[in-house]
């Protein structure tokens, strides 16, 4: 694994990217992702975070919101099978301090 400037590469082909955004913007870009012909949405609870997780073409998308703040988070699969409950757990155990 290495990490970029905004990503975390985890293999060849899978990067996890995650952008901060206001919960409005959060709001506008889960709307558009999943009205795009053959994604499927769904609300998940990743511990005390709710989250919406959308897919498409081979990227997986989460949507958290935060204490107002919204947090994008995308992971690539290069349209390879792609395991994410790892990253779910971690997701689930981000603590605001």
């Amino acid at each position: 694994m290495k990490q970029g400037r905004s990503q975390v590469f985890l293999g060849d082909s899978s990067a996890l990217v995650a952008m901060p955004t206001s919960e409005e913007e959060l709001e506008r870009m889960r709307n558009a992702m999943a009205s795009m012909p053959g994604a499927r949405s769904e609300a998940i609870q990743l511990g005390m975070l709710r989250a919406d997780k959308c897919t498409h073409l081979g990227r997986i998308f989460y949507f958290l919101r935060i204490e107002g703040q919204g947090v994008q988070v995308v992971i690539d699969t290069g349209g390879k099978a792609f395991d994410e409950r790892g990253i779910e757990a971690c997701l689930a155990g981000i603590e605001l301090v």
